[in-house]
């Protein structure tokens, strides 16, 4: 696996919100749930806007917005 650092990591409850690079997306998506037989998770690849809770996760040119 390589080496990245993650520029944000926030959960709330059953909600988590990350983002890794897109080459190792699927990788990062299975070894999540590799954690627990009845922890399962499911993911929003490449959308350019992401709802988390209240705050909408902008995609503007690779660059994070928080709205």
């Amino acid at each position: 696996m390589s080496k990245f650092t993650i520029p944000f990591y926030v959960w709330s409850i059953d909600d988590i919100a990350t983002a890794v690079p897109s080459n190792i997306t699927i990788e990062i998506f299975n070894i999540f749930n590799l954690f627990h037989s009845r922890l399962q998770f499911t993911a929003e690849i490449g959308w350019k806007i992401w709802n988390f809770l209240d705050v909408a996760i902008i995609n503007n040119n690779n660059i994070l917005e928080f709205d």
